[in-house]
């Protein structure tokens, strides 16, 4: 089994969550720029992935988000565990348009732009993503400041396990998040047929 972290939008490599789930887990961090487009980055995202075997894809916001796409883009046996994830980036990273950000990790200045944000238009079809059959547990926080945890829980409401969570957006129970990791190892991965997200990605 392996094990890919996916950070949040103007992250990188080397975050908190990362860190401590790496504590229980051979984590492997995957990252892209936040100021890329969308299909540029999940053709990045895929090359981070060994073809072979099995994989539990996470990750935390613009990263849950990722992590939802790769599960079902990617040809492994997937599951995913999404913290806090984005579910709409089209719209709900446009509040960041044009403003001169900082990386959370690395300093890195950065401006996004509008051809950025709705480049996550061209994410695949709602209904292949839901349909996918991939074991999913969604974490949602009771008290996230920076994402509509009923936004989210409204698109994956029977598509997958969802949870609600005591506190922010930001999660640091590792050993919560390491408990569900070990629930999605014992589920069956889905076996896909991947057509229709393969002729949208040509």
């Amino acid at each position: 089994m392996k094990y890919y972290y996916v950070h949040g939008f103007n992250s990188y490599k080397g975050g908190n969550t990362a860190k401590g789930l790496s504590k229980y887990f051979p984590i492997t961090e995957q990252y892209y720029e936040s100021d890329r487009k969308f299909r540029d980055n999940l053709e990045s995202l895929k090359t981070q992935v060994d073809p072979h075997g099995e994989a539990i894809f996470i990750g935390t916001s613009l990263g849950g988000f990722y992590a939802s796409q790769l599960a079902c883009a990617c040809d492994v046996e997937a599951r995913a565990l999404l913290i806090n994830p984005a579910v709409r980036p089209e719209n709900t990273l446009r509040k960041y348009v044009g403003l001169e950000l900082n990386n959370f990790a690395t300093g890195k200045p950065m401006t996004l732009t509008l051809a950025v944000a709705e480049s996550y238009k061209e994410r695949m079809d709602e209904a292949v993503e839901k349909s996918s059959g991939i074991p999913k547990i969604i974490l949602l926080s009771d008290n996230d400041t920076v994402l509509d945890a009923a936004e989210a829980r409204e698109y994956w409401q029977g598509h997958g396990d969802i949870r609600t969570i005591s506190g922010g957006h930001q999660v640091r129970d590792f050993e919560m998040l390491a408990k569900c990791i070990r629930e999605l190892e014992q589920c069956p991965s889905a076996v896909l047929w991947k057509s229709e997200f393969k002729a949208q990605s040509a």
